[in-house]
């Protein structure tokens, strides 16, 4: 602009005006949340360069290059939409002033719900997320690790922020995936099944291969861990993930290797294990293959003389009769000789069970049979001959035969064959070991420990302890086989249990076997002792599971005094249950207590609970429990035992400032059951705060603390995974103290937990223990506090003050906060209560960080007037930015126009707008008209001039602006402007400024020869003239017509003055156009009736702009004319008219000019032609004699 100024201000004018197009007359933006849309138009001219700048409506709308110039200039800008709300429409304009006048672009911006842009299109919500977890898993996968997911789902969601950053800590992003759709309710957790549960072979002869299916009830995502039990599967899968199913479906097939089976029934099992299911699938093979009759003979004689065993024990042990005995062993005998009938040692039991039914001839003949074969076979098979001849001795009842055989086998047994059938034998034979049971019992003993693990042997041994207790004197690996025999067999008298228990109770070290033993013997033979000895030997093996309590309460009922009973009774109750204990125990706790550390918390818990069943247990208990329920209160320990001793002994006495913060703890405090045995922890996170407390999962439950609502319950398995709803549990609170929470906060108000769990009551509930919103009083300073809830938490101390405006400490407050991470209509309501609380320099920043435009226009000239006058009315864009903003809603407040007038550029109506403001103030006050700047009248004149603006509004800017006195180049700018566009364009424009031209002329100011021949031109117009203007005007047209610058209308001077002959003697044919192009004019004349041909002429150029053309006519003549514009290769022909000559009065007071003469002789209106004739000769001769052709 200010090189158009110059120009003008020296006369040159530039003649063309650009035609300003625009590529676009409207702009529309979808674009997110703080994300930036970047565009660009066109601006254009058909003819010369444009040049201009761009300004935008919102100071959101960035124009990139606000300044252009050329034929064709590209505007790039952005829009970034901050401080911006989702569905939010922003409306404004582009305003574009150029050489070629002022263009418009409207704009509207909508502001889109933040999404993501996937397959499927947007994802902005929960919804379509799943959809395109459904449609396109490993895309939502990516999606759903990315940063933006938070931004665009989360960023509103502080629960569902919460849980996505706890599930992200998994390794596995797949089931983070999973848990985090299950617990926002977007899917079901995958339960699996399979299509059958077990299938059964029979006969197979190969390898062979089957398969079933294993469903998932929906779809997600599942991992499946394979476990096999059986030697014979092969090609087995180990690990099923999601992408091995079809659809829900995925059929597991297993291979049976042939070679891996065994001849009879073989088992196996496929164990499907995911976090929360275990499936099973039994494969059951069943091979009979043809086996060697040798080992089907043994295999059934083996079992066969197992039944034979068992026979003969509950024989002895008076649990069968002989009869049934005797009847029992032939069926089993005839049993093995169906499979071997050559088997002689079952024919001789045959013949002994024969004897025992007394069916002796059948026996006789049996064992005549028998010796056939066994007596020459005797050194072959010496244990089947001692007992063929142990049989015979007793079918012939003979002393001298037994005695004779006796000695025979006695000689067979000496001489190294020791089997135990013989020494069986033996023993019933030789009356010495029924005379001395001790020998008995070391035979067998000595016998034993050379590896004989006979049940008939242990039986005798066990016999002779039953008879002779005190023979057992230690516990060795026989004593002990021996007890357990007896024990499962239940054939231990009392006697014997006694002194076993006595012997037990001596042992250093714990002996499973012998604790079994004692446990066995106690369910057939109660006694204190055997109990007393159980409990001694768990107590020494540190048994303290529940299933061990029955044994030590059997103990403390029988008053067993061993160490450390009571405790391990304790230790080993099922503490979920609050059942009654014998008195010893209560009476014993109640000096000794401190042994159960762990359980004293359940005893007193026990204690109150059956208060009423013992009132004498209770009152001496009371005090005791009283100081141990403060003492761990002090701790901050809690458990349910303790919950129900805090609810029973506290009352708001007991709480001082030192117990609150741990009694809140407690009141807190919950119980999580989960029955899942892959989890071994307990993962809490509450929305408030991004740390999180680990807490392991011990016996099913881990106690956490949650002083907020819906905080963030996790659980871990052993490797780290993390599951959320896809794993059942119970949450129980473990007291019922809540009364007491308003109590622990008066006395412990800087506790973060209590700060938050109040602070969250307040934001919901609108309950608030405190005066105003104290409760937040430092709340932003606890340490790791999440980002979302600090916006919430700042938010809502903005609420309440905004609406509550007498906080003690605001000022300060306000000035403290972090406005970087508010919610936008937080930061505007801050905002606005800086501004009403007069902190207007603090108020500046968030200003221009955060917008004003939101703010109240009330507030923001309150801010506006207050910085003005602080920086003496210094420019500041962002002062300027809130004035426009402030004066375009209509407010005209005395010091933003003030401001403006020094400042604003705009459009010229905004301009003009404005202007007119501040000329009413000016007018209703002198003082005011003072102190206005004239600066927004030049801004106005200079544009308008850039614009080529032709209003009326130019000439009242100026005629407003004149007497402040403007500058020199201004002035002669302004006039040249008005004159070209009178002159040279012949455009109407406000005579008043040709008074002004006439008052600096006369003033002697210099000015451009344009503004000059306007000024003549005009004053040509008017009908009459002043003697100075007749003076300007003779003056003028002298010194231009020397110049040979001559224009038809100096002819109206003639009545005035003479006009110089050189004109007169002419017609002057004008023609206004672009001084840069070629005129030529083409004409015909007509004299007297006869017209030439077509002629054609240069015309020169007069004045930049103006072209001229003199001819030299005589009254009457007329030419018809049109004019020849030429520009580089093109021309064009502009329509002409007709002129007929008349007479034109010279203004000489004294005689005629030649041309006069002439156009009289012409018309000879007096008839006196020879008159007219010799004054013209006259003339002509005296002009040649005196004047000389240069």
């Amino acid at each position: 602009m200010k090189a158009i100024i110059d120009k003008l201000a020296i006369g040159t004018v530039e003649y063309d005006v650009p035609s300003l197009k625009l590529s676009e007359t409207a702009i529309t933006i979808d674009s997110h949340v703080m994300q930036t849309y970047e565009g660009e138009f066109v601006v254009s001219s058909d003819s010369n360069a444009i040049k201009g700048v761009v300004y935008s409506s919102d100071e959101r709308f960035v124009i990139v290059n606000p300044q252009f110039s050329g034929k064709e200039c590209t505007i790039k800008y952005k829009f970034i939409t901050k401080n911006c709300n989702p569905l939010e429409k922003i409306t404004g304009h582009i305003d574009i002033i150029s050489n070629g006048g002022e263009g418009q672009i409207a704009y509207v911006v909508n502001v889109l719900e933040d999404s993501l842009e996937t397959s499927i299109g947007e994802v902005k919500n929960y919804f379509t997320f799943t959809n395109l977890v459904q449609m396109n898993y490993d895309e939502a996968v990516r999606v759903f690790v990315s940063e933006r997911f938070k931004e665009v789902l989360l960023s509103e969601d502080l629960k569902g922020e919460t849980l996505y950053d706890a599930l992200m800590k998994n390794a596995n992003k797949e089931l983070a995936l999973e848990e985090f759709l299950i617990a926002i309710g977007k899917k079901k957790p995958v339960v699996l099944s399979l299509s059958e549960t077990s299938h059964s072979y029979k006969n197979i002869n190969t390898s062979c291969s089957g398969e079933f299916k294993i469903e998932k009830d929906t779809w997600g995502y599942v991992d499946i861990d394979v476990e096999i039990e059986g030697a014979f599967f092969h090609s087995c899968k180990t690990k099923i993930r999601k992408d091995d199913f079809n659809g829900n479906v995925f059929e597991y097939k297993y291979v049976i290797s042939y070679n891996m089976l065994h001849p009879g029934i073989n088992l196996g099992k496929l164990i499907f294990k995911t976090n929360n299911q275990r499936l099973e699938f039994v494969v059951k093979i069943e091979l009979e293959t043809e086996k060697p009759v040798e080992i089907i003979s043994q295999s059934q004689t083996r079992r066969d003389l197992a039944k034979l065993t068992k026979l003969y024990l509950n024989f002895r042990m008076n649990r069968i009769n002989i009869t049934k005995w005797a009847d029992s062993v032939v069926m089993v005998v005839d049993d093995i000789l169906e499979i071997n009938p050559g088997n002689q040692m079952a024919k001789v039991m045959k013949a002994q069970a024969f004897l025992s039914l007394n069916k002796w001839d059948e026996a006789a003949d049996l064992l005549d049979e028998i010796s056939a074969i066994v007596i020459p076979e005797r050194e072959n098979n010496v244990t089947q001959y001692c007992y063929y001849l142990y049989v015979r001795a007793l079918f012939k009842k003979s002393a001298k035969f037994t005695k004779d055989i006796d000695k025979e086998i006695k000689s067979y047994y000496e001489s190294g064959h020791d089997d135990w059938q013989i020494l069986w034998i033996l023993m019933y034979l030789n009356e010495r070991y029924k005379q001395n049971p001790s020998l008995k019992y070391t035979m067998i003993k000595d016998h034993c420990k050379n590896g004989s693990h006979s049940s008939i042997l242990y039986y005798d041994a066990l016999l002779v302890l039953n008879e002779q207790p005190g023979l057992l004197r230690v516990l060795d690996d026989f004593e002990i086989k021996i007890l357990m025999f007896g024990s499962r067999w239940k054939f231990i008298n009392e006697k014997l249990a006694r002194r076993y228990a006595e012997l037990a109770s001596e042992e250093k070290e714990y002996n499973d076997i012998i604790c079994r033993t004692l446990m066995n013997i106690y369910e057939e033979t109660p006694l204190p002792e055997v109990a007393q000895a159980i409990c001694q030997a768990l107590i020494i093996g540190r048994f303290d599971d529940k299933k061990y309590n029955k044994w030590f309460e059997i103990g403390v009922e029988n008053n067993a005094r061993i160490t450390k009973l009571f405790e391990y009774y304790m230790y080993s109750l099922d503490d979920k249950k609050y059942k009654q204990l014998p008195l010893s125990v209560y009476r014993y706790f109640h000096f000794n207590a401190d042994s159960i550390p762990d359980q004293k918390s359940f005893l007193y818990a026990n204690v109150i609970e059956n208060r009423k069943a013992f009132p004498e247990v209770y009152e001496d208990y009371k005090d005791i429990i009283s100081k141990y329920g403060l003492d761990m209160l002090k701790e901050g320990k809690t458990d349910k035992h303790l919950a129900i001793i805090y609810d029973h002994i506290l009352n708001k006495d007991y709480v001082d400032k030192e117990s609150a913060t741990k009694l809140a703890s407690v009141i807190n405090s919950y119980e999580v059951t989960v029955d899942n045995e892959n989890i071994n922890e307990v993962i809490v996170v509450h929305k408030e705060k991004v740390s999180e407390v680990r807490k392991y999962v011990y016996d099913g439950s881990a106690i956490v603390e949650l002083y907020t609502e819906e905080p963030i319950i996790l659980f871990a398995d052993a490797s780290g995974n993390r599951y959320s709803q896809s794993i059942d549990y119970k949450l129980t609170k473990l007291n019922k103290l809540d009364d007491y929470l308003d109590t622990c906060f008066e006395l412990s108000q800087d506790d973060e937990k209590l700060k938050l769990h109040y602070a969250e009551n307040y934001i919901k509930y609108r309950n608030n223990p405190l005066p105003d919103v104290e409760i937040f009083k430092n709340i932003l300073e606890i340490h790791s506090l999440r980002s979302g809830y600090r916006r919430e938490v700042m938010g809502d101390i903005i609420d309440y003050y905004y609406d509550n405006f007498d906080g003690t400490f605001l000022d300060d407050y306000l000035t403290s906060l972090d406005v970087s991470n508010m919610y936008p209509n937080t930061c505007i309501k801050t905002i606005e209560m800086m501004i009403t609380r007069g902190l207007y320099k603090e108020a500046y920043s968030l200003l221009q960080t955060w917008g004003y435009k939101k703010i109240s226009v009330k507030l923001l000239v309150a801010w506006v007037d207050y910085i003005i006058e602080d920086i003496e009315y210094e420019l500041d864009d962002l002062v300027l930015k809130v004035c426009e903003f402030i004066f375009k809603k209509g407010n005209t407040d005395e010091i933003i126009i003030k401001y403006l007038y020094k400042y604003y550029y705009g459009t010229i109506p905004e301009m003009m707008k404005l202007f007119k403001i501040g000329v009413e103030l000016a007018n209703e006050s002198e003082e005011y008209r003072n102190e206005l700047s004239p600066d927004i009248m030049e801004r106005l004149l200079v544009q308008m001039m850039f614009e080529s603006f032709k209003g009326n509004e130019l000439y009242e800017v100026f005629k407003y602006y004149y007497p402040s006195g403007i500058a020199r180049k201004l002035k002669n700018a302004f006039f040249t402007y008005c004159a070209h566009n009178y002159f040279v364009k012949r455009n109407i424009i406000n005579n008043e400024v040709f008074s002004y031209i006439e008052l600096e002329l006369s003033a002697g100011a210099r000015m451009p020869i344009i503004c000059k021949i306007a000024l003549l031109k005009y004053l040509s117009t008017l009908n009459n003239l002043t003697n100075k203007q007749k003076e300007y005007a003779r003056k003028l047209i002298g010194d231009l017509t020397e110049k040979n610058v001559a224009f038809e209308f100096y002819k109206k001077f003639t009545k005035y003055f003479s006009v110089p002959y050189q004109v007169l003697d002419k017609t002057y044919i004008e023609h206004h156009t672009n001084p840069k192009y070629k005129v030529s004019i083409s004409y015909t004349l007509t004299k007297q009736g006869k017209t030439t041909g077509l002629l054609s002429a240069e015309m020169t150029q007069n004045f930049p702009g103006v072209y001229v053309k003199a001819f030299p006519l005589f009254a009457g003549d007329r030419i018809d004319y049109y004019f020849n514009e030429r520009y580089s290769d093109s021309e064009v022909t502009i329509e002409g008219k007709s002129i007929t000559v008349s007479p034109v009065k010279s203004g000489l007071t004294i005689g005629k000019s030649r041309y006069e003469l002439i156009n009289d002789m012409v018309i000879n209106e007096d008839n006196n032609l020879a008159e007219q004739i010799y004054d013209f000769y006259t003339k002509r001769v005296i002009a040649q004699n005196l004047f000389e052709v240069l």
